[in-house]
C-alpha cells in the first residue's frame, strides 16, 4: 500500500497537477502570463486561449490602404488587424467580407479568455458585405482578429482607417475623443437630451438649446449616432420611456445604435 501510494504522488508531481485536479487550467493561465508584449514589428502577434496558441500576421491600420498580413498554418489564415487611438467615429475598413473578434487592446499578445472583448453595439458596429466597415462608438485601442480558410492567396486583402482621425498616444483631446463638445439639446416632450460634439451644431425642431451636458441621472438608454468628424450622444429617460423595443427603434430612426442604462459617450 506504501508503495503504491509512493507511485502515486510521484505521478500527481510528474505531470504538476494537484491530487485535487483542476490545476491545469492555473498553469496555462500562469505560462500566459509569462508571455511578453509584442511590438509587432516582426509581422506576427501571438493569439493564445481555449487551449490553442497561434502566431497570426499583424498589421497596425493607417489612413493609406495597406495589405492585410496573414500567417497561414494548414488550410487556415490568421490575422490580427490594430487600430490604435480610434476616436468616435473612426472607421476600420477591411477589402473582404469578414467577421472578426474585435478586443479592446492596444498591444499584443491576445489572450482570447483574458483580453477585455469589445461590445458590439456599444464599442462598435459591424456592416458586412463586399467589404467590411468596423465603426467605433468609444475612444480607444482596438484590435480585430479574423481567420479565414482556403483563403485565395493571389487575392489581396487590404486594409485602411476613414471617418474621424485617430488620435495618437499620449495626445490630449476633448470632449468624446477629439470632438469637442458643443452644446445640449433637451425635448421635454419627448424625455430626451442629446450632446453634440465635433462639426454636429444644431439643434432639432422642438429642442431647447443649453450649455451643459445631459444629465446622467434615471436615465432609460442611451442612443449613439457617430458621423464623419461628428457626433450625437441621445439620453432617454425614464419619465418618458420604459419599453426596450420602442427605444431601439427610435434610435434605429436615427442611424444610430441603442444600450440600455447610461455608458460614457
Amino acid at each position: 500500500m506504501k508503495r503504491n501510494f509512493a507511485l502515486i504522488l510521484i505521478f500527481c508531481i510528474y505531470v504538476s497537477l494537484s491530487c485535487g485536479g483542476g490545476g491545469s487550467t492555473n498553469d496555462a493561465n500562469s505560462l500566459f502570463a509569462l508571455l511578453p508584449k509584442e511590438s509587432g514589428d516582426d509581422g506576427l502577434c501571438t493569439v493564445s486561449g481555449l487551449g490553442s496558441q497561434v502566431r497570426a500576421g499583424f498589421t497596425v491600420s493607417g489612413t493609406e490602404e495597406q495589405p492585410v498580413r496573414f500567417q497561414e498554418i494548414r488550410e487556415t489564415s490568421y490575422a490580427v488587424v490594430l487600430v490604435k487611438g480610434a476616436n468616435v467615429g473612426t472607421v476600420l475598413e477591411i477589402s473582404s467580407n469578414i467577421n472578426p473578434d474585435i478586443y479592446a487592446t492596444d498591444s499584443c499578445p491576445i489572450e482570447t479568455d483574458r483580453t477585455q472583448a469589445a461590445e458590439s453595439g456599444k464599442d462598435y458596429t459591424l456592416q458586412a458585405g463586399a467589404t467590411t466597415n468596423i465603426s467605433f462608438l468609444k475612444r480607444g485601442s482596438y484590435a480585430a482578429y479574423f481567420q479565414i480558410r482556403d483563403r485565395d492567396q493571389s487575392q489581396a486583402i487590404t486594409t485602411k482607417i476613414s471617418g474621424t482621425p485617430t488620435t495618437a498616444p499620449g495626445s490630449s483631446s476633448s470632449g468624446v475623443g477629439n470632438l469637442t463638445f458643443n452644446k445640449s439639446c433637451t425635448n421635454d416632450g419627448l424625455k430626451t437630451c442629446t450632446n453634440l460634439y465635433g462639426n454636429v451644431t444644431t439643434c432639432d425642431g422642438g429642442e431647447t438649446e443649453g450649455a451643459e451636458i445631459c444629465s446622467k441621472d434615471n436615465v432609460f438608454g442611451v442612443c449613439r449616432v457617430p458621423s464623419t468628424g461628428g457626433y450625437k450622444f441621445i439620453s432617454l429617460y425614464t419619465s418618458g420611456w420604459s419599453d426596450t423595443t420602442l427605444a431601439t427603434g427610435a434610435c434605429t430612426a436615427q442611424s444610430g445604435t441603442f444600450s440600455a442604462g447610461y455608458s460614457e459617450p
